[in-house]
């Protein structure tokens, strides 16, 4: 998610330097790399706010959210409320994963 103008790499037009939000779906092959390699590196893009990992095996998402010069992590499942203030948007891993179950 951006908020405001899109701004595209100088290398690559389809790769947004200037996300509020990332989202990532874990895998058993990605999850580690998704907690420590890439938040390691997104973490210093300026714009972003809000990186979330979605677990659909625990059903949780995992919230950690910009807080001055460091990061507040939070871990929700269930009706649990996940505020991303930045894009003024509330869900839950409930809501996430509804219908999940019917695929």
């Amino acid at each position: 998610m951006i908020c405001g103008r899109r701004e595209a790499a100088e290398d690559d037009p389809h790769a947004v330097t200037n996300p509020t939000v990332i989202v990532e779906v874990l895998s058993p092959s990605t999850a580690l790399w998704d907690r420590e390699g890439k938040f390691a590196l997104v973490q210093q893009i300026p714009s972003l706010q809000h990186y979330l990992l979605v677990s659909p095996e625990k059903r949780t998402v995992e919230h950690f959210r910009r807080d001055g010069d460091g990061w507040r992590y939070t871990l929700a499942s269930g009706d649990t409320p996940v505020a991303l203030d930045a894009i003024r948007v509330t869900l839950t891993p409930n809501s996430v994963f509804e219908g999940l179950d019917d695929v």
